[in-house]
C-alpha cells in the first residue's frame, strides 16, 4: 500500500503520454483534399464585380483512432500562380476518430487585382468550371498537436 500513490501517478503519467502520442499521430496523418471552389456569382454581381466572392470546401479526414482538435485554418489562394488573397478561419472544431469533416471557408478579393480572371469570365460566358482549374491554394492547419502544412494544391 505504500507504493499505491506511486503506482497511480505512474498510471496517470502513462495515460497522458499515450494521449499526447495519439493526438500527434492523428495530426500527422490528417488527409486534406480540396472539395470545391465556387465563385458566388449572385453576390459578385450584386457588388458590380468590384469584389469577387468565393467559397472553398476542404475535406479533412482523420484516419486514426484518436480525435484531433483543429484550432485554425490558414490559406493563401492563387490564380494562375499569383497570390490573390488569404483565408483565415480560427473557428475551432474537433474531428472524431476515423471521420471526415467538410470545412467551408468564404472569402472575397478585390477585382482590380483579378483583371485576368474577369476577362476570362467574360470570354467564357461565365464558364466557372474552366476558371476553377486555375485556382490553387497552400497554407497550414493548426492543431492541438502542432502545425500541418498544406502544399500547393489545385481545386
Amino acid at each position: 500500500m505504500k507504493n499505491l500513490p506511486l503506482l497511480i501517478g505512474g498510471a496517470i503519467a502513462a495515460l497522458i503520454g499515450f494521449n499526447l502520442f495519439a493526438k500527434k499521430r492523428a495530426a500527422e496523418n490528417l488527409q486534406i483534399t480540396p472539395g470545391a471552389l465556387k465563385i458566388n456569382l449572385p453576390k459578385t454581381r450584386e457588388a458590380n464585380f468590384f469584389r469577387i466572392f468565393y467559397g472553398i470546401t476542404l475535406n479533412i479526414f482523420n484516419p486514426v483512432s484518436a480525435s484531433i482538435n483543429i484550432k485554425g485554418i490558414f490559406l493563401k489562394v492563387y490564380f494562375d500562380g499569383q497570390e490573390i488573397g488569404s483565408i483565415i478561419n480560427q473557428n475551432e472544431f474537433t474531428i472524431l476518430p476515423r471521420a471526415t469533416v467538410q470545412s467551408k471557408l468564404e472569402a472575397s478579393v478585390n477585382s482590380v487585382s483579378l483583371i485576368g480572371l474577369l476577362t476570362n469570365l467574360i470570354k467564357t460566358g461565365f464558364n466557372i468550371d474552366n476558371i476553377n482549374r486555375r485556382f490553387t491554394y497552400s497554407g497550414f492547419i493548426e492543431t492541438e498537436a502542432g502545425r500541418i502544412d498544406i502544399s500547393q494544391q489545385k481545386f
